[in-house]
């Protein structure tokens, strides 16, 4: 059941490309339903049970919070509840998820059934942009290009720590990276090509890296990308100059963010530094409109016109200028309970270096997305806590195994 969901995470958006449908029932989170119903009774007996406290304790202040809020100011109710309701869906589902028993084959199978279903995504986006001919920044059946781009990364260090493992064939992992590379492409993210860089980075260093094989990977990614590349988009030259992620890249000291943020910091600051309120800066045009217009004030006009708001683009902001410092402090609790037990010596060398790659990515990725509604962010800390019930069962056997022995002799 957790494979099925680990592949629809990728086609979040097919119900509505396809026939129109516009739901909070994404596919992987029907499958979510039925594996927190059949989990039930491993959930009350988590072996994670401080790490899911954590993440209870602050689902309830953004509660507790928001009323507060409601009563010293105003508060965009159905958008709270909207996204509220999403994110604590993902949570329980994730909470049960990290409950079940898991051994390394599992969690690889897992792992597998995850970059399936991202290939197929990736496929859908090159089909998308040489077939239906899409010209803006494409993310298939994903919600966002950014999301896209983060999911594509995943994909793309398992596939690299596999091949690095001689766990996957040279052939197979050429032909499936240069399929995700192309699909980055497309996404226009910026954030996702710098993740892809960070993240192999780090992977390499924390792996004994044969570079004479290395080499040849790389030149064998770069020859195969290129090859596709001159079928597909002949004219290269004016391709890539009309390319949205090589002019996004010339115009990165005018990303928007930097003025969703700054604008963030000032709602923050109109609050007395008390926040806003969770998801009110996207939901709230009033509270976005009052800060944007005293940052950007052509930015505040376009957005007029459609009266809506906009997420932040960062997370940690998001909870910070929402909830306050004490939400922002329950908040990093979780995150930081979750990195904390990388101390953990006895994980595998597959879980280790995966953790690694996968916390560095995952703190990066939400300083530049507000992450908290997509599956991909739930899936990550699932890769990252796995290894930790991997790890702890780990433990507890060998000092089982150390008991028996001392009580034998």
């Amino acid at each position: 059941m957790v494979k099925i969901y680990a592949f629809l995470i990728s086609f979040e958006h097919i119900l509505e490309f396809y026939f129109g449908i516009e739901t909070i029932l994404k596919p992987y989170r029907v499958i979510g339903i039925f594996i927190v119903l059949l989990g039930m009774k491993s959930l009350a007996h988590s072996p994670q049970i401080k790490l899911n406290k954590r993440l209870i304790y602050y689902l309830l202040f953004v509660v507790v919070h928001i009323i507060f809020v409601a009563i010293i100011g105003e508060v965009n109710w159905a958008g709270f509840n909207n996204y509220y309701i999403q994110v604590f869906f993902n949570a329980v589902v994730f909470m049960t998820i990290i409950s079940f028993s898991w051994n390394e084959e599992n969690y690889v199978s897992v792992i597998k059934f995850y970059v399936c279903g991202v290939v197929i995504n990736s496929l859908f986006i090159i089909y998308t942009k040489h077939i239906l001919n899409f010209t803006e920044r494409l993310s298939g059946f994903v919600d966002d290009p950014n999301s896209a781009s983060f999911g594509i990364t995943l994909a793309f260090i398992f596939l690299l720590y596999f091949r690095l493992n001689k766990k996957l064939s040279l052939l197979v992992f050429v032909t499936l990276s240069t399929v995700l590379m192309f699909a980055l492409y497309y996404t226009g993210s910026r954030s996702g090509i710098f993740l892809v860089t960070l993240s192999v980075f780090t992977l390499l260093l924390l792996t004994k890296v044969n570079f004479q094989s290395l080499s040849i990977i790389g030149i064998g990614i770069f020859v195969v990308y290129k090859l596709v590349f001159m079928v597909l988009e002949p004219d290269d030259k004016n391709y890539h100059t009309a390319n949205s992620t090589v002019s996004r890249f010339e115009k990165i000291d005018s990303d928007i963010r930097f003025d969703l943020w700054q604008s963030g910091y000032v709602a923050f600051e109109n609050s007395m530094y008390f926040g806003v309120g969770m998801f009110q800066f996207a939901s709230n045009f009033k509270i976005f409109g009052e800060a944007v217009r005293t940052v950007n004030k052509s930015f505040y006009k376009a957005r007029k016109k459609m009266y809506k708001g906009l997420s932040l683009h960062n997370l940690y902001f998001e909870v910070l200028f929402g909830t306050g410092f004490l939400g922002f402090f329950f908040f990093l609790r979780f995150i930081y309970q979750i990195i904390r037990l990388s101390k953990f010596k006895e994980r595998t060398n597959l879980n280790r270096k995966l953790h690694y790659s996968m916390c560095i990515c995952f703190l990066v990725f939400i300083a530049v997305v507000d992450a908290i509604l997509s599956g991909y962010f739930w899936f990550t800390l699932f890769i990252i806590s796995n290894s930790f019930v991997i790890s702890n069962i780990g433990i507890k056997n060998s000092v089982l195994r150390t008991k028996r022995l001392i009580i034998n002799e």
